[in-house]
């Protein structure tokens, strides 16, 4: 009898653990990330195909958004071993891909070798050298289509990839020695939340849940600001979800275009989204990136920026829900880099590279502008081309300062991306108090890379103030040599270090020593897309997937429920 209840529990068990492992979410339903990305899309079209060799299955949806360009195309990968997703999903648009057009020709001349039904070209605005290549429908295999075509009637193209979709990179919820000794000039901003902000401090006091952890892991910013706290010549770009202009801690260091386009009113920057001159943020993001970087300090007003005085340029390119598209973050970067931008801040990122991004930063690259992004919230080694990487962070380019998070603690945040090749520094990124978008007068803290890379670019900007006859790369390279170098970040950035703004502005530049940044590793590997699935979207099949997920269920519950009877 004992025997008999023992072997009733144990297959209750092993059921309920069997049904948790057979609920997936079904084909022509959103995925979880999907839910959080487009709260009110609805699937259109979907597929599924198994590579059995990986162990993979790949599933591709079709969605109907409230986005700028409403159809989109997701792909998720699952694991068929664990039954989980093996990466964050790829999204891009649905009905029409980026293409750059080889000099000399004509948008006429190469649709008519391209012979594609229903496609045409529209030119980006701002950036003249890339297209839009509208298709005829949003189908799955539209964008893969058009791509294999281009590519086998080798047709004059430099780049031809989706236009993909970008996220920010925000976490939700969820020891060397210091060269700044004690007894150092502090200047001390009187502003009121200034007390949320004690990353800023040399000892960082983590406040969660009203108990206090102190760890000497801060930057050192006061410290930092006896030397210089202001950089009023410098324009900081932030390519982001806009900015709140109007914030009461920002509204006197946003920058003012000198000479705005009758056309689009352009005063304080941009907007790609709707391609009018008013960048005001409808997610929060940007403007909590830019009180970071610049919210008005000293002014007895809300909290500090690193730099009291900066010119903040909004580029909005992300939309209410913080995600956005490739052709608008192009047109972003080309507007801050046509409007005297000086660094960018890109706190945005996905697991793809682009050929046309990469091009575009390369521009920003030979105009001496710094790019710096984070390195994303994935937990991976950015290191590993042949997996995912996060980008734009990724690039091999000298002119990007890729950031990852490290906790009050000194060790690196547990969902920060990092890499001994490819990531460059830490700062904090837990926690972080800076303006919000919610009003004029509202504030609040996030986490996550995207708010410990905007504390490098407001140090990048005093830096960039202080010592003027320097170059991009020798301003970064003195970034890298004046971190703290910290145990935990061994092996996993390429300066083995933390921010330390003071050090940053005190030591001299000349007394650096030769560049620390690693020589060029492997071009980046663009990876193709896989081959379309066939549709299997119909009601017959979606029936037979829910009966091969239900019928094993009924069956082990009537089993368990002939065992009590025997019993």
């Amino acid at each position: 009898m004992v025997r008999n209840r023992f072997l009733v529990l144990f297959l209750t068990v092993l059921s309920f653990s069997f049904v948790k492992g057979a609920v997936i979410t079904p084909l022509n339903q959103l995925s979880q990330q999907e839910k959080e990305m487009f709260p009110t899309a609805s699937v259109v079209a979907c597929s599924e195909t198994n590579d059995q060799t990986i162990n993979q299955k790949i599933r591709t949806r079709i969605l109907k958004t409230s986005f700028k360009y409403p159809y989109v195309r997701m792909q998720e990968v699952i694991n068929t071993t664990t039954g989980k997703t093996a990466a964050e999903e790829t999204g891009m648009v649905a009905d029409h891909l980026l293409v750059t057009l080889a000099p000399g020709e004509t948008p006429a001349a190469f649709l008519q070798k391209l012979h594609l039904s229903g496609a045409s070209l529209e030119r980006l605005p701002i950036e003249h050298s890339v297209y839009r290549l509208k298709l005829a429908a949003a189908m799955l295999e539209a964008v893969p289509e058009a791509i294999r075509q281009i590519n086998s009637k080798h047709l004059a193209v430099i780049n031809c990839e989706p236009d993909y979709i970008l996220s920010v990179c925000n976490k939700d919820d969820q020891n060397a020695p210091n060269d700044s000794p004690k007894k150092d000039k502090r200047l001390i901003p009187n502003d009121p939340f200034y007390q949320m902000q004690t990353y800023l401090w040399e000892s960082w006091n983590f406040l969660p849940n009203n108990n206090t952890y102190t760890s000497d892991s801060g930057i050192n910013a006061e410290a930092a600001w006896n030397i210089r706290n202001s950089a009023p010549s410098i324009v900081v770009a932030v390519v982001d979800s806009g900015i709140r202009y109007t914030h009461e801690d920002l509204a006197d260091n946003m920058w003012t275009n000198p000479n705005p386009d009758p056309a689009f009113n352009d005063i304080h920057g941009f907007n790609a989204i709707a391609m009018n001159g008013n960048p005001m943020d409808d997610d929060g993001h940007g403007t909590h990136c830019a009180g970071i970087i610049g919210a008005v300090g000293n002014n007895g007003v809300g909290i500090s920026g690193i730099a009291w005085k900066v010119q903040l340029m909004a580029c909005k390119c992300l939309n209410q829900n913080g995600a956005g598209f490739l052709s608008d973050e192009i047109i972003a970067m080309e507007y801050a880099r046509c409007h005297g931008a000086k660094i960018v801040n890109c706190s945005f990122g996905r697991l793809l590279p682009s050929k046309i991004e990469l091009a575009e930063i390369k521009k920003l690259c030979d105009a001496g502008i710094i790019v710096v992004a984070s390195a994303g919230n994935d937990c991976l080694n950015n290191d590993d081309v042949d997996f995912f990487s996060n980008y734009p962070s990724s690039y091999k380019l000298d002119n990007i300062v890729s950031v990852a998070s490290i906790s009050f603690l000194n060790t690196l945040s547990f969902f920060s991306n990092y890499g001994a090749l490819s990531v460059h520094l830490a700062a904090p990124g837990e926690n972080i108090y800076s303006t919000s978008g919610a009003s004029d007068s509202s504030y609040e803290a996030e986490t996550g890379t995207s708010v410990a890379a905007p504390l490098v670019t407001g140090a990048l900007a005093l830096m960039m103030e202080q010592f003027p006859e320097l170059s991009y790369q020798q301003l970064i390279n003195h970034l890298l040599c004046t971190t703290d170098k910290v145990a935990d970040l061994s092996g996993k950035v390429i300066s083995e270090g933390r921010l330390n703004l003071y050090r940053a502005l005190k030591e001299n530049p000349l007394d650096d020593p030769a560049p620390i940044l690693p020589p060029p590793s492997e071009p980046i590997k663009f990876k193709p897309l896989p081959p379309p699935p066939a549709p299997s979207s119909s009601p017959e099949e979606v029936t037979a997937v829910k009966a091969l997920v239900i019928i094993p269920i009924v069956v082990m519950f009537v089993a368990i429920g002939f065992m009590f009877f025997l019993l």
